[in-house]
């Protein structure tokens, strides 16, 4: 939800936003309120656009920090088990390629867009690849 002129998030926004990226939080309170408090930049209890738009973009960036690689991998780790599964890193994959789409505002016919079932595929050859060396 946002506020009255939607210009700011609330939690229950935040939870929305990200599920557009594939990215789900609300799977648990506490860790919903952690990933919330990554968003809020400037610690006002609401997310901006300039807070969510930057924390987007450290998560795409190539100068990803350690802090960002790690909200990242909590917030793919559904189960909170410390590992990614098959299932994570498909989503991991949806969400990068949602995220570039948004980010670099390249909506065009020429934009690649991949579905679940590529990124499943995509992510058990990456499986493969590091159980092979």
């Amino acid at each position: 939800a946002t506020n009255d002129d939607g210009t700011t998030m609330n939690i229950n926004g935040l939870t929305k936003a990200l599920a557009v990226f594939g990215m789900i939080i609300d799977t648990d309170k506490d860790f919903q309120r952690h990933i919330f408090k990554k968003f809020d930049l400037d610690n006002e209890k609401e997310i901006t656009y300039n807070d969510f738009s930057a924390t987007i973009a450290s998560f795409v960036g190539s100068n990803t920090d350690d802090d960002s690689l790690q909200t990242l991998f909590e917030i793919f780790d559904i189960d909170q088990d410390g590992y990614l599964e098959l299932e994570d890193m498909a989503r991991v994959l949806l969400a990068q390629n949602q995220m570039a789409v948004v980010v670099t505002g390249q909506q065009s016919e020429q934009t690649q867009r991949y579905t679940k079932k590529q990124c499943i595929k995509q992510a058990r050859r990456m499986v493969a690849e590091y159980d092979s060396e």
